[in-house]
């Protein structure tokens, strides 16, 4: 079963210069695309383990550079002419607020980590690029050294509660030493280092597309080599180029290649493995690129929003809530004052949209959380200021 078909949401992100390949004006590339409805799509997956398989994060790295730069020039993602990916939301999300040297330390803590904690583990040397290799076993001698490894393993505790009680301090110190040397927690998937990635996501939430094999699946959409020459290029010695050993063995002539010229503008592309739905996001974005200098699809929400508040609340140990709520602020404090030992007291709060809005703070302030997961953040008095200022949220696309 296709991951990618369980996730609820994709965000699609086209190259907003694929006409340049073809030395195309944007105006010109659309006409000679006017009559296509649909795009050859498939899942593919991009690897975050660097195994012999996968010896490199490339493919890992060129995602990063897609969503953050939209530079798809140097993608190898596919061999065929990329016109746009299909992203699930929260990959997109920690590669897209992530740097990129964060992200491949987040990675490289998390393969040293699995090895330390897990005593079935065969570190075979073989399998790792050799300089991950070697910043792996400069975490693993600094951080996760042997004489600590045996604190870690909890493989031959029977007892439940001294179980739990072991993994409950080593877990600790993987956060502790995560927040040390990458800066943050880490992210949701790499939680906890006894279990392979994808079981630390709940089975109900599927927007990471996470598969076994330490990979993400994600969508491309993009046109083969005599989709493009036919209906991009129309270049009559490229097709001959193509079909080179079909002319010489006589299955096809040079007529013949006239005519699939002359019927380019007739292909709408609609094939078997083709996406109509994604061919309108990415013809919709292309379209709009110039004005809007965005290449993420981005249309008018599906279902409706529901118009309310977000509020900033701060006990007296100074952690401040990010909340979402239709009540007033009166009601709201007396609800959470509720099994609070210390005062709470509102510090601002704002019209918002939807809940969405809450979830996209929660997001962007991930790293000051007061727990490993919750409302309750550590913000400084300029966060507080930055949320509570329409004019910071409008800049960051907050509503």
């Amino acid at each position: 079963m296709s991951i990618i078909a369980n996730t609820s949401t994709i965000e699609v992100l086209i190259d907003p210069s694929i006409n340049e390949y073809g030395k195309l004006s944007r105006i010109e590339f659309l006409n000679r695309i006017r009559n296509v409805k649909s795009i050859r799509t498939r899942e593919t997956k991009v690897s975050f383990y660097p195994n012999k398989n996968s010896p490199t994060l490339t493919n890992f790295e060129q995602l990063y550079q897609i969503i953050n730069d939209g530079n798809f020039t140097f993608q190898t993602l596919t061999n065929n002419k990329l016109f746009a990916i299909g992203i699930p939301r929260k990959l997109y999300l920690w590669l897209r607020n992530t740097t990129i040297s964060t992200l491949h330390k987040q990675l490289l803590h998390w393969y040293a980590a699995y090895y330390a904690f897990n005593s079935f583990q065969k570190f075979a040397e073989e399998e790792f690029d050799p300089l991950v290799l070697f910043e792996v076993k400069q975490i693993l001698n600094t951080y996760y050294p042997e004489n600590l490894k045996d604190s870690f393993n909890i493989d031959s505790i029977d007892d439940f509660k001294e179980h739990e009680t072991k993994k409950k301090k080593a877990l600790k110190h993987y956060n502790d030493i995560s927040i040390k040397y990458t800066g943050s927690l880490p992210p949701e998937f790499l939680k906890n280092p006894y279990w392979n990635p994808i079981s630390n996501i709940e089975s109900n939430d599927p927007d990471w597309g996470l598969d076994r094999d330490c990979a993400f699946n994600i969508l491309i959409s993009y046109f083969n080599p005599l989709d493009w020459i036919r209906i991009i290029e129309r270049n009559k010695e490229k097709m001959k180029e193509y079909y080179d050993d079909s002319l010489k063995r006589g299955s096809i002539t040079e007529n013949e290649i006239d005519e699939m010229l002359l019927q380019a503008d007739e292909d709408t592309l609609e094939r078997t493995e083709s996406d109509s739905e994604m061919w309108m996001k990415w013809k919709y974005t292309f379209q709009n690129f110039e004005m809007r200098k965005e290449h993420k699809y981005s249309m008018l929400a599906k279902t409706e929003s529901t118009v309310g508040f977000i509020y900033l609340n701060q006990d007296g140990n100074g952690a401040t809530k990010i909340g979402w709520t239709t009540k007033t602020g009166k009601e709201r404090i007396s609800s959470i004052q509720t099994g609070n030992p210390t005062n709470v007291v509102e510090r601002g709060r704002f019209s918002a949209s939807s809940k969405k809005t809450e979830n996209i703070l929660h997001e962007m302030f991930k790293n000051k959380r007061a727990r490993e997961s919750g409302e309750w953040f550590h913000l400084s008095e300029e966060d507080i200021a930055n949320i509570l200022d329409s004019t910071w949220r409008n800049s960051n696309n907050i509503f």
